[in-house]
């Protein structure tokens, strides 16, 4: 699938790109089928859980272990517009399964950060040719813990180089709160909406969070971020699931691919 060159203008104007139901409702049934089987897997060091509720928050590495996530990195409704937006060549550096399960409680969401940042410190990735390509399964409304954004917030480069707090084991570079007033009031705010199948671009330097959804609604992504093959991390110390080692570079599959047979097998 190839964008337009004022989609394209406007992912590098904006810092992110949305586009409505790229998948159909079967492609959408066969991401959604997938879940409870990767929520299932055990023992998996990028299973991470709310440490209030226990809830699992966020799983990062699921191309590494699910078929169906590896043929979704390989879609070419996400992998050449990718390209497209990075200039050339393309290999997984993350992919997160972000189940947001309806009536949280008390669980945590994710605060305003940047994504670059963290693997700029962490890992030594060079620059910010990183795209985070997020897949909704679910209806985004706003009432279930929509991604929030500030648009235009890209330009500004690495907001912040001081470390995070760990969170279920995960520790991120966040924007501090004064940061994220001033560009409120001078850029506003977006909460991306959407209805299932679609699907969000996102520059990896572009301020965002999300609050945790205490709505009865589930707001399940499945996330894809890829690198470019000339960005690769200089000294990735994280495990792979949160830095892939591997940057061979990507080849579509076809636009079918999702549907094919060989169900997913996750490995307990």
């Amino acid at each position: 699938m190839e964008l337009k060159r004022s989609q394209v203008e406007q992912y590098e104007q904006q810092g992110y790109l949305f586009l409505e139901r790229v998948f159909s409702a079967r492609e959408v049934a066969a991401l959604d089928a997938i879940i409870p089987e990767l929520l299932a897997v055990k023992n998996f060091s990028g299973l991470r859980r709310c440490d209030v509720t226990g809830q699992v928050r966020h799983i990062h590495g699921t191309h590494l272990y699910n078929e169906q996530i590896r043929k979704l990195a390989r879609h070419p409704r996400l992998l050449q517009p990718s390209e497209q937006l990075l200039g050339g060549k393309v290999y997984v550096h993350q992919s997160r399964l972000v189940p947001k399960l309806g009536l949280a409680g008390p669980a945590r969401g994710f605060p305003w950060h940047q994504d670059f940042p963290t693997w700029h410190v962490r890992d030594g990735m060079p620059g910010p040719r990183a795209v985070v390509v997020a897949v909704f399964v679910d209806e985004v409304t706003a009432f279930n813990g929509p991604i929030l954004f500030i648009p235009r917030s890209h330009h500004l480069g690495m907001m912040t180089t001081d470390d995070g707090p760990v969170m279920e084991g995960y520790k991120q570079l966040n924007v501090s709160d004064e940061q994220v007033t001033q560009l409120f009031k001078a850029e506003g705010m977006v909460a991306q909406l959407g209805a299932p199948g679609s699907v969000l671009f996102m520059h990896s330097n572009l301020v965002h969070a999300s609050s945790e959804n205490i709505s009865p609604l589930r707001r399940a992504m499945h996330q894809l971020v890829y690198n470019s093959v000339e960005n690769m991390c200089t000294n990735p110390v994280r495990p792979e699931e949160d830095a892939a080692r591997d940057g061979t570079p990507l080849e579509a599959l076809s636009g079918d691919c999702l549907l094919e047979g060989n169900r997913p097998r996750p490995e307990a």
